[in-house]
Parts: structure tokens; C-alpha cells; sequence
């Protein structure tokens, strides 16, 4: 590689996103009211260093989808590449508060449907829930028991380091 290979490389792909952006452009065309295609358009427009539409793009997502957090992270993106740090606080707790309202939700559906276990990392209710016995006997959901026996147990070996 040359020593300046890179600046063809930056240039391959911005004509890769523009092709993309051109993807979603098309797409929108077909379906305007699909609040995913809209997070897609806001992205790419990021990559391209195109804040202001971007920050259109992801008004348009929220309006479609306004309680998708998701849309909200991607609309606080735009406002923090397009320089403005009120609005990013706004749209970053707005995703927080769907994000723990979801939460909630999922406990209280799976609480009803009988999963009577809850994960003391997460606290999500299960059916089945794993207890790990090294640590006094704690409560896990599958998920989050895979995540803590991976760092809090793992033994490396000698094979880990060749």
C-alpha cells in the first residue's frame, strides 16, 4: 500500500455511501412513511458530512415513529454532528425514558404471564432463570448470566495466549 493509498480509499467510499444514500432515496420513493428508511437516510447523510439534512432526515423519523428509540438516537446524532448540544441532551433523554418505559413494560407483561423470576442484573422476568453458584447464589437470566460468567469467571488457559 502506498503512502497514499488512503485518500482513494476515503474517496471509494464516499461514492459507496452515495450510492446508498441514492438506495434510500429510491426506497423513500416507494414508501415514505417507513420511520426505518428515514434512521438509514439520516446515517448515511452523517457519513457524507451532511448534518443539516441529516437532521432532517431524523425529524422526519421521529415524527413518523416518536416512540422508537432508536429514531431519537439517531435524530441526537444529527444535532451532534450539526453543533447543537441542547437538543442532543433533549433527544438522548427522551430515548433514555422509552427505553426504561419499554423495560418496564417487559416486566409487567412477563410478571403476568407467570415468569415469576427476576434477573438481578437486569431485572427482567423469566421463566428460567440460571444461579450461579461462585457468587453466593445469585439469579440470572440466560443472557446476562452468559455476560457474567464470561468476565467474572473466565480462566484463561495457556491456549488463550498462543
Amino acid at each position: 500500500m502506498g503512502l497514499f493509498d488512503f485518500l482513494f480509499k476515503v474517496d471509494e467510499t464516499k461514492k459507496e455511501y452515495t450510492r446508498i444514500l441514492q438506495e434510500c432515496d429510491q426506497a423513500l420513493a416507494l414508501n415514505d412513511k417507513n420511520p426505518d428508511l428515514w434512521k438509514h437516510k439520516c446515517y448515511v447523510l452523517l457519513i457524507l458530512g451532511r448534518p443539516q439534512e441529516a437532521i432532517e432526515a431524523g425529524k422526519i423519523a421521529v415524527e413518523l415513529a416518536p416512540n422508537d428509540s432508536n429514531m431519537w438516537e439517531a435524530l441526537s446524532q444529527s444535532y451532534s454532528h450539526g453543533g447543537e448540544p441542547q437538543k442532543v441532551d433533549e433527544c438522548q433523554k427522551k430515548a433514555a425514558d422509552l427505553i426504561e418505559q419499554k423495560k418496564e413494560a417487559d416486566r409487567q407483561r412477563l410478571k403476568e404471564e407467570g415468569s415469576s423470576k427476576e434477573c438481578c442484573r437486569c431485572g427482567v422476568y423469566v421463566k428460567e432463570n440460571v444461579r450461579c453458584i461462585p457468587c453466593g447464589g445469585d439469579y440470572f437470566c440466560p443472557n446476562c448470566f452468559r455476560e457474567h460468567e464470561k468476565w467474572a469467571h473466565w480462566k484463561p488457559r495457556i491456549q488463550d495466549y498462543y
